[in-house]
């Protein structure tokens, strides 16, 4: 994660515009200025279109006990919260954790009726397996590739994309927070404390 964004958890709603502000200043001035080989890419995350709502899910693996952990947040065209997850996925890798966490938000996402979405991930590995049909012979993550290939056969649009991991902070939050503890699973229908930060953060951006 980058270093800029760490803190943002522990900064209050009015100063999120100047955090903001403070980041962009700090990238154009590199613009302006010029930095030889250095490359500024200014990301940022985007609502999807109307009538569309967008699912941000995120996995990990802690390194110490190798739990697995995901979560994942819908929202709507205007950045709304419309609904959550977070659930542990017992013992594994990180990229397993990825897998299980786009199914996860597959198969809520269908549950709760809706039809077309756009699902984003920031594991490139995880979204080239899912969309490039690469083969996988690792038992265990063929096995939840195939559920996930299932799940968007199904009569539903679906787009999945790579996002950069500083667009990905909500449920990033969101699985360190209340995924990798070892809980099952919680369906989110109000965002969890904490969580409003990012959420005002990637609508001001």
């Amino acid at each position: 994660m980058c270093k800029y964004f760490k803190y943002v958890k522990e900064i209050n709603t009015s100063k999120l515009r100047k955090f903001h502000q403070d980041y962009r200043d700090w990238a154009h001035s590199y613009l302006d200025y010029g930095c030889g080989d250095v490359s500024i890419s200014l990301v940022q995350w985007f609502p999807p279109a109307a009538r569309h709502v967008k699912f941000n899910v995120d996995g990990s693996c802690s390194m110490h006990s190798n739990i697995m952990g995901g979560s994942g947040a819908i929202r709507n065209h205007e950045g709304k919260w419309f609904l959550g997850f977070s659930s542990s996925f017992g013992v594994g890798s990180a990229v397993e954790a990825e897998f299980f966490a786009m199914e996860q938000g597959l198969l809520l996402a269908w549950n709760e009726g809706f039809r077309s979405v756009v699902l984003e991930c920031d594991c490139l590995e995880a979204m080239q397996i899912i969309t490039e049909s690469l083969v996988v012979r690792y038992q265990r993550i063929s096995k939840v590739v195939s559920r996930i290939r299932k799940l968007l056969a199904r009569c539903w649009v679906v787009h999945i994309s790579f996002i950069h991991s500083e667009t990905n902070l909500l449920a990033d939050f969101m699985t360190r927070k209340c995924a990798l503890s070892g809980s099952s699973l919680k369906i989110w229908v109000i965002a969890p404390t904490g969580a409003s930060d990012f959420l005002v953060l990637d609508v001001l951006a």
